[in-house]
């Protein structure tokens, strides 16, 4: 065995190891993945992903419209189970 202080191990030695890593940058606008990615090739253009995305006179009938769609859907839900049991 070499003790000898000249001799380095390259396993050993953590600075060839060392990975920075880089901060994330998200920008809200770029597909998460290519299905999305191809989702918005096909229709040829983003689309919206968030709510202000959209004009600000149509976000309200959006929001209003996702808080109905959501309550019928808990609605059913709750009905189901209150009609199974």
């Amino acid at each position: 065995m070499n003790l000898d202080p000249k001799h380095v191990n390259p396993h050993d030695d953590p600075s060839l190891h060392e990975v920075q890593p880089q901060p994330p940058t998200i920008d809200h606008r770029e597909p998460f993945n290519d299905v999305v990615k191809h989702g918005d090739i096909v229709v040829g253009h983003q689309q919206n992903r968030v709510l202000s995305d959209y004009p600000k006179r149509v976000r309200p009938a959006i929001r209003a419209w996702s808080i109905v769609a959501l309550a019928l859907v808990l609605a059913t839900i709750v009905y189901n189970l209150v009609v199974m049991f």
